[in-house]
């Protein structure tokens, strides 16, 4: 009698699991494709098209409202995205909002950084019209060639510093340095070697020892500081 009612019970008990449903994927895939309109809201407002604009982007960063807005505007992008999956064709507006997203973490999280900006912000303020001429090709970051990407990047960077370097002092150009590499690390998807704080200096040298003929005269106001800096 006994194992009988075992058996009776085992019974019960497949008969049960066979009635259990299947656990469905409680992650739920995205199908609807992002509204171009609705994902670059933040970029069009800043105008932001290039990571350049994201550079001069951050060099206002003590604006009154700068963090609070630049806040809203990455939290309204981040709930978006949970929501809609970007195209192929949005891949550059990606990067780009992740550099955005970056401008916001280093001078809106991060305290230390961001008073080491605030300190040189006097200077950005009169440099920031000096440094609207250093720009790359239009959607350099979406060129195929590793090497040219770096190249264009290295020389983007360079003439950021240079003329930071120039019109105010090597603690500002440093520091606008570091947010340079934060945000260039953010938007592009190649690695590039040697791209570190002072590169321009660096290359000050080997344009040296090269032909005279291609120092510019902004090369030259800058010549014998640089080098002192070694």
């Amino acid at each position: 009698m006994f194992m009988d009612w075992i058996l009776f019970l085992a019974i019960i008990v497949t008969s049960s699991l066979g009635e259990i449903p299947e656990k469905k994927n409680s992650t739920k895939k995205l199908s609807t494709p992002c509204e171009e309109e609705k994902l670059i809201r933040a970029l069009v407002h800043y105008k932001i098209s290039s990571p350049e604009d994201l550079i001069l982007l951050a060099m206002a960063g003590s604006k009154p409202d700068f963090c609070r807005d630049l806040t809203v505007e990455n939290e309204r992008v981040e709930e978006y995205l949970k929501h809609c999956k970007p195209t192929s064709e949005q891949g550059l507006y990606l990067r780009l909002l992740s550099g955005f997203k970056t401008v916001k973490s280093k001078l809106c999280d991060d305290a230390v950084f961001k008073e080491l900006l605030n300190r040189n912000q006097r200077c950005y303020d009169n440099v920031k019209y000096e440094v609207m001429s250093c720009i790359g090709p239009e959607d350099w970051i979406e060129i195929e060639n590793a090497t040219k990407v770096c190249k264009i990047m290295k020389s983007v960077m360079g003439c950021h510093y240079t003329k930071t370097l120039v019109n105010c002092d090597i603690l500002a150009a440093e520091v606008l340095n570091e947010l340079m590499k934060n945000i260039m690390s953010s938007v592009k998807e190649v690695q590039c070697k040697n791209i570190v704080q002072g590169t321009f200096v660096r290359d000050l040298r080997s344009i040296v020892k090269g032909s005279t003929t291609k120092l510019v005269p902004e090369i030259l106001s800058v010549l014998i500081l640089a080098l002192t800096l070694l």
